[in-house]
């Protein structure tokens, strides 16, 4: 058996936050649409989760509730 050492602990860059929160969004969002819904819904989401301007309503709401939470 190898042993290897273990992965030193490194600070978030704010792409991988966006990322993170972009799939918080996709959870809560898109939940129970399948196909191109899907995929129209989750383009939607991840362009409001790198880009403020682009969310509208509930769905700025729901993310600035994610943000909170995971900061």
């Amino acid at each position: 058996m190898k042993l290897r050492r273990q992965i030193s602990k490194y600070p978030e860059t704010p792409q991988q936050k966006k990322v993170k929160i972009g799939g918080f969004l996709i959870k809560e969002i898109c939940k129970g649409k399948k196909g191109t819904e899907f995929f129209e819904c989750r383009t939607e989401v991840l362009q409001c989760a790198f880009d403020d301007e682009e969310c509208k309503g509930k769905l700025l709401e729901l993310k600035k509730k994610i943000v909170e939470e995971v900061s």
